[in-house]
């Protein structure tokens, strides 16, 4: 096994010192949810006071849910 291959075994994944990352999947147009979750961000932002903070949205917005208009084609 080469040097290369044991120190990348070694190594975990890890973040930068004072970034913090928010990964945010599916909303389905639930805004009243996605407001709970970033009143739990804020706080978790205020608590660990990173440098920098980064949210990732994945997946669907307004899909599905209460704060989405539904089209159907016939």
């Amino acid at each position: 096994m080469g040097l290369y291959r044991r120190l990348r075994k070694k190594e975990k994944p890890r973040l930068p010192d004072g970034v913090r990352i928010y990964a945010i999947s599916d909303i389905h147009g639930r805004a009243d949810l996605l407001q709970s979750l970033f009143t739990v961000i804020d706080a978790d932002l205020e608590r660990s006071g990173p440098e920098r903070a980064i949210q990732v949205f994945l997946g669907d917005y307004v899909d599905r849910g209460p704060g989405s208009r539904t089209f159907s084609t016939c």
